[in-house]
């Protein structure tokens, strides 16, 4: 696109770009651990377009987004901020989505050359996910900026490991700011975010005698988990 007319300005090119399109079957917790079906995108060269356009749609259900963009043609990942279409704010992920969600973002590109989309949490379904490079003439300003309010109560639950089959953790909560579990146990804690969890389904590993706490995006959904030795206690504390 070249633009002509405008005082002070010569032109502006931005070669064209296809879309890339593909479905988020799977979580991928984590940037580095690849996962078929946890990513969309990434491997496409954008280093001539300035803007990407993000919609999700499908039949889903526990999915969150996480947006990352590369320098370095996909070697390291990093989070990226957009504006969400709907609403005036600005957001590093789409936090927990509700079931078959329709929803848009637009993101800037400055000096990086790839783009994806993450599922750091997913529990069923194929979140279909378009993402269409473009140009601005001019960089959108974000209205607003969404910052986590403070949580001002803390809950702290003891739960029994009496079995090594995936036990109930945390029931789903919309008002959870934020949980920290401490493996009072033996055994390898194996954590999902979702149900059924097992040493081959799970969202993370806390060893014997380790602590984890959520990372952001935040979680709201039903946490179970399972151990591989039936003993001890999980000390669990749930902010909101």
């Amino acid at each position: 696109m070249a633009l002509t007319g405008i005082p002070g300005v010569t032109g502006i090119q931005g070669a064209p770009q296809g879309s890339t399109t593909g479905g988020l079957t799977a979580v991928q917790p984590t940037p580095s651990a690849a996962v078929v079906g946890g990513t969309v995108g990434g491997t496409a060269d954008l280093s001539t377009a300035n803007n990407v356009t993000v919609i999700v749609s499908g039949t889903y259900a526990g999915v969150t987004l996480v947006f990352e963009d590369s320098g370095d043609s996909g070697a390291n990942w990093i989070p990226i901020m957009g504006q969400r279409e709907d609403i005036a704010s600005a957001e590093w992920s789409s936090g927990l989505l509700a079931a078959n969600t329709v929803r848009a973002w637009s993101f800037s590109l400055p000096g990086v050359n790839r783009f994806r989309v993450r599922a750091s949490t997913w529990t069923n379904g194929s979140a279909a996910i378009i993402i269409d490079p473009g140009t601005f003439a001019f960089e959108p300003v974000v209205a607003a900026v969404v910052q986590p309010s403070a949580a001002d109560l803390a809950t702290l639950s003891n739960v029994a490991i009496t079995a090594t089959t995936s036990l109930p953790f945390l029931s789903a909560n919309p008002r959870r700011k934020g949980v920290i579990l401490f493996n009072d146990s033996t055994g390898s804690c194996y954590l999902k975010y979702g149900v059924g969890a097992s040493s081959t389904s799970l969202t993370y590993k806390i060893a014997p005698g380790g602590t984890w706490s959520m990372d952001t995006p935040l979680y709201v959904g039903t946490i179970e988990a399972a151990w591989d030795v039936a003993n001890g206690v999980a000390r669990v504390t749930e902010m909101t």
